[in-house]
């Protein structure tokens, strides 16, 4: 359960979540900017979540920011996403200080010069394309394959669907520090498909899983684990790698590692058996228990399963995933 502390109960109290405009004046000036804000449920008052506070202040940063007519946070946080680089080796490649993207990434205004040269490599990639391959030689091979692999994918439409499943595929492998079985690596994608469609409105990623005996399966992502996701996992291993996913993303794929990245392959399996998109599968595909089965899970029926998960178990952020993963795991040893 997340709590903020609420300084007129003296206590750590549940709250509810407002949206509000806030003022903060700076050198002269007053700027306006929109960030979340917890409210203590039991008086009413206004109560410190940290990560609200980190939030409003990424707003107010961007709100000097586009006074000042300099590239946004949000843009210099998307860039190493985007591009698949670490923040070390995109300052060779910008030819900036060693440590400079990463200061500038943790709040630091950049002076006109390189706001200018950042909004540019975002706004052009082929741009960026000219400068990786000019500075190949100072980020080392395989960040510049990765780099160049991301940024074909984006220039062919963003990130292709298989690009998306397999990087999310790969942050669990490294939450999981490589030990994670392919059982329990599929569901935890098919659970952050589920979630991110639902308390976002786009799936994170767009591959249909298909509802094997084990529950939940992509196909693709199963067959070639061994050489394309733990072999990468160790290929990267110890790189400052960015994910593809946005912030909210992010954190929808944080919040199920969390929620479910304690239990077992089989035990999650167990879980998606009670749940309706894959009970809905197998009876469509008439398959006993046990059975191999090719049937496709339908888009529309985990859409409509998530949100209304979301909807009972009342969650209002990605943190929220954990209520469900508790009562799953109840369910499943019924």
């Amino acid at each position: 359960m997340k709590l903020a502390y609420c300084s007129h109960c003296g206590m750590p109290v549940e709250f509810d979540t407002r949206r509000r405009t806030f003022t903060m004046d700076y050198e002269g000036r007053r700027y306006a900017y929109s960030a979340r804000q917890a409210v203590c449920k039991r008086c009413g008052s206004d109560a410190t979540y940290p990560p609200y506070q980190e939030e409003a202040g990424i707003a107010f940063n961007n709100a000097v920011r586009d006074s000042e007519g300099l590239v946004s946070l949000d843009v210099v946080r998307e860039i190493p996403k985007r591009y698949a680089i670490g923040k070390r080796p995109l300052s060779r490649v910008l030819g900036l200080g060693e440590h400079t993207y990463s200061q500038l990434m943790n709040g630091q205004t950049p002076s006109k010069e390189h706001s200018l040269l950042i909004q540019r490599v975002y706004d052009d990639p082929l741009y960026y394309r000219s400068l990786l391959e000019t500075g190949k030689d100072l980020v080392g091979q395989s960040s510049y394959e990765r780099s160049m692999r991301a940024l074909e994918a984006y220039l062919r439409n963003d990130y292709s669907n298989a690009y998306r499943l397999y990087e999310l595929a790969r942050i669990f492998v490294f939450k999981a520090g490589g030990d994670i079985t392919k059982t329990a690596l599929q569901k935890l994608v098919y659970y952050t498909q589920g979630f991110s469609a639902a308390m976002l409105g786009t799936r994170c990623v767009d591959t249909t899983p298909r509802a094997w005996a084990m529950g939940p399966v992509y196909g693709q992502l199963w067959f070639e684990y061994d050489s394309s996701v733990t072999g990468y996992f160790a290929y990267h291993e110890g790189e400052d790698c960015p994910s593809p996913f946005t912030a909210e993303e992010d954190e929808i794929i944080d919040a199920v590692w969390q929620s479910f990245g304690c239990y077992s392959g089989s035990a999650l399996s167990k879980m998606t058996h009670k749940e309706t998109p894959w009970l809905a599968a197998r009876r469509r595909g008439n398959a006993c228990e046990g059975e191999s089965s090719s049937e496709s899970i339908r888009q529309e029926d985990m859409d409509s399963f998530f949100k209304g998960v979301v909807e009972r178990y009342s969650m209002v952020d990605a943190t929220d995933i954990s209520r469900y993963a508790d009562a799953a795991f109840q369910e499943s040893l019924l």
